[in-house]
């Protein structure tokens, strides 16, 4: 179900006993890693939520031309998958996932690889307000980034190869 951030603390009243599990991202592209996490966010049993950042911010932490969908297309995307029982956009800037944090208060936070950006400052508000980390470091799962990156190194290699054939077989003339 899609909801809002000012919605969350009644998600947190619907569920009194099942745990909550909060994942954050982009979700750009969605893709099959995507698929693979919220399936391991299922796995955890309880009620799943996923918090989607906002435009302005995957721009600021990606550069331009990103996103490429729109967060609007981005939460529809997750919420498409079946996989989540909430997804919202989070606030805008760097505080939207502590802040989406300390407003839905879930019984877990769930990341996708230990060496995330800002884990050391997650981990430190997770402290605080007594909330579990939970790490699916799958080697399988990579990020949008990491794939578009993967492309354009293989259209860039793909395309000094023609040429070195190019060069090549002009020498053979």
């Amino acid at each position: 179900m899609i909801t809002t951030y000012d919605n969350l603390p009644l998600v947190r009243q619907e569920a009194e006993e099942p745990p909550i599990f909060l994942k954050t991202g982009s979700f750009d592209l969605f893709h099959e890693e995507h698929i693979d996490i919220l399936k391991f966010l299922k796995s955890l049993g309880g009620i799943s939520v996923v918090g989607v950042s906002p435009d302005s911010r995957v721009r600021q932490r990606k550069g331009p031309g990103r996103p490429v969908k729109n967060e609007n297309a981005r939460v529809q995307d997750v919420e498409d998958s079946g996989l989540v029982n909430y997804v919202f956009v989070m606030p805008e800037g760097v505080l939207g996932v502590p802040k989406s944090i300390n407003r839905l208060r879930p019984d877990a936070f769930v990341e996708h690889r230990s060496d995330s950006i800002g884990v050391g400052i997650t981990k430190a508000l997770l402290g605080l307000i007594r909330v579990k980390y939970v790490v699916c470091d799958d080697p399988r799962i990579c990020s949008t980034t990491e794939i578009i990156e993967s492309k354009t190194r293989l259209a860039v290699e793909t395309s000094v190869l023609t040429k070195q054939g190019d060069i090549i077989g002009e020498r053979v003339k």
